[in-house]
């Protein structure tokens, strides 16, 4: 990403040099790895583990009681991912597809 921004707008800001082989090869590598990506999390992570359940919501719950001073009882140990990385994930989908 880096690469492809300095590339893209260096030229823009006066700085000229041979920017369109270093703009391409940076385009092809951020392609692959976000279909390497795709097809790791698609096929060899757990697909379902990125999508909030119930017991996430339980302990977001547990955590902002906490956090504004309530007593409530210590949030359990997530899993894999915190109730924030998939709330995250799930607003970067929607809005992705809204997008489109």
């Amino acid at each position: 990403m880096l690469a492809l921004l300095v590339t893209a707008f260096l030229p823009r800001a006066g700085y000229p040099f041979a920017w369109v082989t270093y703009h391409w090869i940076a385009g092809l590598v951020l392609t692959a790895s976000i279909l390497f990506h795709i097809v790791h999390a698609t096929f060899w992570q757990d697909f379902w583990a990125i999508w909030p359940d119930k017991i996430d919501i339980e302990d977001a719950k547990r955590r902002w009681l906490r956090a504004t001073g309530k007593s409530a009882p210590a949030p359990r140990k997530f899993a894999k991912y915190p109730m924030e990385n998939k709330m995250y994930h799930g607003l970067s989908c929607s809005r992705d597809s809204l997008s489109r």
